[in-house]
């Protein structure tokens, strides 16, 4: 599964567990070092596992994907999902899988892209791995049709553009009708393609951490410099997973996690560590990236 960051990925994939009576393994690729979408699936799998600090598709993380893929190869399990970073390209998706060590008895299903009706224009005209990730998909999934002018059948012409073979659906808050997963025809794009090398990835970790509204006050002024901020705080000994976009701070009580820190996620140069450096300061907190 792949999608650009805050697509609505982690909430489709929650909403998947919470439906399926299969025994489903989902392994957690994270940008950055802190993979916070991970404690908020651990309620709804016993199978979760973690492979963050880069796209799984690249050298970096593709042994370590590779070897937990062929790990849950060999298990009980009935499916296996993937929730890939939003800055992942999927352009060697296939030929991956090739080259995955050991006997095993995966069948591969088909790409699921979730497309954020929101950003759709700018994100694909912009960032490459935005547009590998439409072009090599089995099944598009619109989230946040709500928060568009566009329409479904607009966006499905616009979808069309790009990709001619996978269906196009409107996805409302995570749900969807099983038929659609049902109809997924896998098409065959081997080929590889170059990560943006622009694209960076920050953990802040700060060595006491502000409150709530504190906390919304200082994302605000980090956000012009980022695409994207979600992780694990703890404000007044509670754990929380948070998320801040345009439209503000989100936030979920989850239980205590040994991973806590911000993960920033954005593009050189408008990524500019020393404005971010100023702006902890200016609310008096210290962090260490």
């Amino acid at each position: 599964m792949s999608g650009f960051l805050g697509s609505g990925k982690t909430t489709f994939l929650a909403e998947y567990l919470r439906r399926s009576q299969k025994r489903v393994g989902v392994i957690v690729n994270d940008f950055g070092d802190v993979s916070a979408d991970i404690e908020l699936l651990k309620g709804l799998t016993s199978t979760v596992k973690d492979v963050s600090g880069g796209s799984m598709f690249c050298a970096c993380k593709k042994e370590a994907f590779l070897t937990t893929l062929a790990l849950y190869a060999q298990s009980d399990l009935d499916e296996i999902m993937v929730e890939t970073s939003g800055f992942s390209n999927p352009s060697n998706l296939l030929t991956l899988l090739d080259e995955i060590k050991g006997p095993n008895h995966l069948r591969h299903r088909g790409l699921i892209t979730i497309v954020d009706a929101n950003i759709f224009e700018k994100i694909s005209a912009t960032c490459r791995a935005a547009r590998e990730q439409i072009v090599r998909a089995d099944l598009l999934l619109v989230s946040k049709m709500d928060l568009s002018e566009d329409t479904i059948e607009t966006m499905q012409v616009c979808l069309r553009k790009h990709n001619v073979h996978a269906p196009v659906h409107r996805l409302d808050h995570g749900r969807y009708e099983e038929s659609w997963l049902k109809g997924m025809r896998v098409q065959d794009t081997r080929g590889m393609s170059i990560m943006d090398m622009s694209l960076r990835s920050i953990t802040l970790k700060f060595t006491r951490f502000p409150d709530e509204a504190t906390l919304e006050r200082l994302l605000a002024d980090i956000w012009p410099y980022t695409e994207r901020i979600k992780g694990t705080v703890i404000d007044h000994d509670v754990h929380k997973y948070v998320e801040y976009d345009e439209q503000g701070l989100k936030s979920t009580l989850i239980t205590p996690s040994v991973q806590v820190g911000l993960t920033l996620l954005g593009r050189s140069p408008v990524m500019d560590m020393k404005a971010i450096e100023t702006v902890c300061q200016t609310y008096g907190f210290v962090y260490v990236a």
